[in-house]
């Protein structure tokens, strides 16, 4: 196993885990985990569980002011579109409608975020096992 270094489209440089193994003779190299701009693998877990962690705490602090809007609007508790350009509209002048907007959308982007995050901080603590696996030996 080594970190390889590859340009990604954007043009930044990013890291890449990559395990070497023969596959019907040939030699292939296979992807195990993609650190991003992160050169080893405990650096990777560290930012991905402090994005997780500040993803949740959001989330947290948010969520009273999200329900509180939603209970008030209907009583299904999802805004209609054309309910989100009255609110929005009325955001511009009252500042209490527009902190709770701003919870509301800080509530649904991080509630979106956090599955791809555990998913990844899975992956990257599955490749460190590997990784020591493989370098004990």
């Amino acid at each position: 196993m080594f970190v390889r270094k590859k340009k990604s489209r954007t043009g930044k440089i990013v890291h890449q885990l990559v395990e070497t193994a023969r596959v019907n003779g040939k030699v292939r190299q296979m992807v195990i985990a993609h650190l991003g701009e992160f050169t080893d693998l405990s650096a990777a877990i560290q930012d991905c569980e402090t994005r997780l962690e500040n993803a949740r705490r959001r989330v947290a602090e948010n969520l009273p002011k999200a329900n509180e809007i939603r209970a008030s609007w209907n009583s299904t508790g999802s805004i209609a579109p054309e309910d989100m350009v009255t609110i929005r509209r009325l955001a511009k002048h009252n500042n209490r409608i527009r902190s709770l907007l701003i919870a509301l959308r800080a509530v649904y982007w991080s509630q979106r975020r956090i599955p791809p995050l555990e998913k990844r901080l899975v992956r990257l603590r599955a490749a460190a096992e590997k990784w020591q696996a493989k370098h004990k030996a």
